[in-house]
């Protein structure tokens, strides 16, 4: 259990954070005279401490024995993989158009 708890720790975040680069990269404004700037860092910024707030939760609460691992740790990492992919087929299907 423990270690699976570590393992689903050292994998699962990092690959969550790159997600959540891609969504910035994907969502990041075109020019910044059209845009907010401090309000699309301020957001990204809120948006990676918060999520890394969440996995520093779910550590504890998956070492203690309250929930599962496998719910805790894949329920975000699926989350932002779908809202990922969302994007990502919005973004090359708008290309594509034009």
């Amino acid at each position: 259990k423990f270690l699976k708890v570590y393992i689903y720790n050292a994998i699962i975040p990092p690959l969550t954070f790159l997600l959540l680069l891609i969504i910035a990269f994907l969502k990041a404004p075109i020019h910044s005279r059209i845009s907010n700037l401090p309000l699309f860092i301020g957001a990204s910024t809120f948006s990676a401490i918060l999520l890394w707030g969440l996995f520093l939760i779910f550590r504890k609460l998956s070492l203690s024995g309250v929930a599962t691992p496998d719910i805790l740790y894949l329920t975000p990492f699926i989350t932002i993989l779908t809202i990922t992919i969302y994007y990502f087929r919005k973004i090359i299907s708008h290309r594509l158009l034009f």
